[in-house]
């Protein structure tokens, strides 16, 4: 189905079950932070990896977030 970028914002104004808000902001990584990881990661270069499965693949930046500040959220699923 293709929709041009008014009808989604249109569709989206007009439904009140969604919502536009503003992301939390997360704790600042610190300089000690940034050691710390450096020195847990320089003393365990040697280990076999091989065997550890890594599940966390949630996408996080260094210097704070890429751009968005918001998100839309359906006020039907919400847990809160």
């Amino acid at each position: 189905m293709d929709a041009s970028k008014s009808t989604i914002w249109r569709v989206i104004k007009e439904n009140p079950q969604i919502d536009r808000q503003l992301l939390n902001m997360q704790p600042v990584v610190k300089l000690l932070h940034k050691k710390t990881r450096l020195a847990f990661a320089e003393a365990h270069m040697k280990q076999d990896w091989s065997m550890v499965i890594f599940s966390d693949e949630k996408k996080w930046n260094w210097d704070g977030p890429d751009g968005v500040d918001y998100y839309w959220r359906d006020l039907r699923r919400s847990t809160t």
